[in-house]
């Protein structure tokens, strides 16, 4: 009989749950945490999203 060895893979991601809801609007979305430079560049997506949003809003 052989000896087996088992490869043991870990993973050390630090994902978020972030929920939030008013009326019937809900914006749900998991991020990275344990990655700083992509909650960066989540952030300056939000920023363009809102900025688009504000745009529909304020339409005639």
């Amino acid at each position: 009989m052989g000896i087996f060895k088992k490869n043991i893979m870990e993973d050390h991601v630090t994902r978020k749950t972030f929920n939030y809801n008013k009326g019937e609007v809900k914006l749900n979305f998991i991020l990275r945490v344990d990655i700083k430079s992509e909650l960066r560049i989540f952030r300056d997506l939000l920023v363009k999203a809102l900025e688009d949003i504000e745009e529909e809003i304020i339409k005639p």
